[in-house]
């Protein structure tokens, strides 16, 4: 239930779902589409339950420097996402350099309507693409876990090779050294988009959204070159559609002639 970027943390999921919204605007803090972004460090923000025993949540505060480019990252992302669905599902993103989990280093996670992202700044990679990228990943487990109960889960399994099925998890597989985010072709021909996604399904979601969200151009060619890969997204576009009539692969596409890479 974790993803990492290499050299730039985690993207990861702590399964301790419980809402955190402080809910009032509050110095250090912007409303973008109904969304409450915050850029100061706020001692309440993580749950009472990621406090001490094994999770030991601990967070320092964002760099004022890099405020300006943290709210932009959010405009952009959020703007991608229609209102309705933002008001209903998500309430708070929280902005820190850097957070802790378990002692390792996060470079994102969720809570229930809640998302929490790292920015060290642009000269450590946390480009605009990298926080954006960061934002959908960590979103759509939030999306994920509100329709778990209609996401079609036989049929997305049925996509991959039945060869290399899923392992023991994100948290595992950054123990274990094994959740690289780069993509791989030998893993695209097996459904999968680079070795993160091999993890679980959660992960494998959080990859596919986060690549669908972002525009990349790189995720398109390889779902147009790999059967698996395309039955995957057709399924996860369908998904999506349910939420809001917007999300169909024209629009997706249409993200994707925005960006560079």
């Amino acid at each position: 239930m974790i993803s990492i970027r290499p050299q730039l943390g985690l993207f990861c999921l702590i399964s301790l779902l419980l809402p955190v919204s402080t809910g009032a605007q509050e110095p250090g803090s912007k409303v973008i589409r109904g969304v409450t972004v915050h850029t100061a460090y706020a001692a309440n923000m993580f749950p009472l339950s990621w406090q001490g025993g094994d999770v030991k949540a601990e967070a320092e505060p964002l760099n004022y420097a890099e405020v300006a480019r943290s709210l932009q990252a959010m405009r952009i992302a959020l703007n991608k996402y229609p209102q309705a669905l933002l008001e209903s599902t998500l309430d708070d993103v929280y902005f820190v350099k850097r957070m802790k989990f378990f002692g390792e280093s996060y470079g994102g996670t969720y809570a229930e309507g809640t998302v929490y992202l790292s920015n060290r700044g642009a000269i450590s990679g946390f480009s605009l693409d990298y926080l954006e990228s960061a934002f959908h990943h960590e979103y759509s487990s939030i999306l994920y876990l509100k329709a778990e109960k209609r996401f079609p889960k036989e049929a997305w399994i049925k996509c991959a090779d039945p060869d290399t099925p899923y392992r023991e998890g994100g948290i595992e597989a950054l123990k274990s050294g094994t959740a690289k985010t780069k993509y791989n072709k030998e893993l695209h021909a097996k459904g999968y988009l680079a070795e993160y996604a091999t993890a679980s399904m959660e992960e494998d979601v959080n990859m596919m959204s986060e690549a669908l969200f972002s525009g990349a151009k790189k995720f398109w060619k390889a779902v147009d070159d790999f059967p698996r890969l395309k039955r995957k997204l057709d399924l996860l576009i369908a998904f999506y559609k349910a939420w809001d009539p917007m999300f169909t692969e024209t629009y997706f596409r249409s993200l994707a002639r925005t960006r560079w890479a």
